[in-house]
Order: structure tokens, then sequence, then C-alpha cells
């Protein structure tokens, strides 16, 4: 572990989170539930651009990651925009393609003749496909299993206002956030100390 170069491993990182969220994408564009914005990293924006026939491109601070934001799947009296089940395959597509990814990747490393390293370098980032998969199923608002947990819930009956679920996504996800990026500076920042003492 004490191996692995951050650099490399930020850049996995986002690899497999944007392919994790291109899942969530092209499930929409399927769909044809539009997607309002494409965020690509983590933090302020630093810069925006209207696309053609495209959604908004926003470029923030910090480049961990991706996502893709949807328009409410209801109006603001509560009238229902689209089916549950179109948010419910959404929702499911991220986990579903990153443990595509994590198949794809082993049967490379596996069946296509090269160094071990290399091989080696692409189980790691297999593993780290699932680990994305496994921590957006978690039950949190704001994650996928969560988005799955509410939809699930609303279609039983019980749901919240559409401002109510706003907030909770939006908090949850600010702690979500927390508690990935800090341990990456810790690792980064022990690394740099280390280099220097």
């Amino acid at each position: 572990m004490n191996n692995i170069d951050p650099f490399i491993l930020a850049v996995a990182l986002f690899g497999v989170t944007v392919w994790h969220e291109l899942g969530h994408l092209l499930v929409a564009r399927w769909l044809r539930v539009p997607v309002v914005h494409l965020n690509v990293g983590l933090g302020p924006i630093l810069w925006r651009r209207q696309l053609r026939q495209a959604p908004h491109l926003v470029l923030r601070g910090l480049p961990l990651g991706m996502s893709v934001a949807l328009p409410n799947r209801r109006a603001r009296d509560g009238r229902s925009l689209r089916p549950y089940s179109h948010d419910l395959w959404i929702a499911a597509a991220g986990p579903c393609a990153s443990f595509v990814l994590t198949l794809l990747l082993f049967a490379i490393a596996r069946w296509v003749p090269m160094p071990y390293a290399w091989a080696y370098g692409l189980v790691g980032v297999g593993l780290l496909s699932t680990a994305v998969a496994l921590l957006n199923l978690l039950p949190i608002p704001g994650l996928d299993g969560g988005h799955l947990l509410l939809l699930s819930a609303a279609r039983k009956g019980w749901e919240m206002s559409r401002e109510q679920e706003l907030r909770v996504q939006r908090a949850s996800i600010q702690w979500v956030v927390i508690v990935c990026v800090v341990p990456v500076f810790y690792i980064v920042f022990a690394r740099m100390i280390g280099g220097v003492l």
C-alpha cells in the first residue's frame, strides 16, 4: 500500500468515478430524461459552459470525480414528471457500470498478455471500481443507494416534499465528501511530510 503513488491513485479514482457517472448519463439519455449539469470535480466552480444540444459542463476546483445532475422528478405542485422506474434505473446504472468495469478489467488482466505490474494495476483499479460501487450503494441520501431508498419509499406512499428531499440530499453529500476527501488529503500530506523528513 505504501508503494502506491498518490497521483496515480487520484487519476484511477477519477477514471472509475467518471465511468460510474457515465453509466447514469447513458441510461438517462436512453430513457430520454434530460441532464441539467455535468459536474467535473468537487468544490467551487472554476468554469461553466452551455454545450450545444447538451447540458451545462461545470468544472470545479478539486478534480475528484464527476456527477450528473437531473431535473427534479416532481414539479413544484408535487406532480410527478416521469415514472419512478426511470429514476430507479438511472440510480442503479452507476453501480452496475462500476461492476461491469471491474469484470472488464479483471478479464483483461487475466487473458491479455502484459507485464505483471500492468495486470496487477488493472486488478487494483478494478477493486477501486468495486469500492466506488459499494460506497454508492450505501443507503445514504445523495448517494445512489439513498436515491434508491427514497424512490422505493416514495413508490410505497411515503414521500418527502421536494424541498425536504433536496435539503436532506445536500446535507448528506457534504458529509460524504468530507468523510471521503479528508483521508485522501491526510495520506497525501503524510506522504509529503514523510518525504521531507
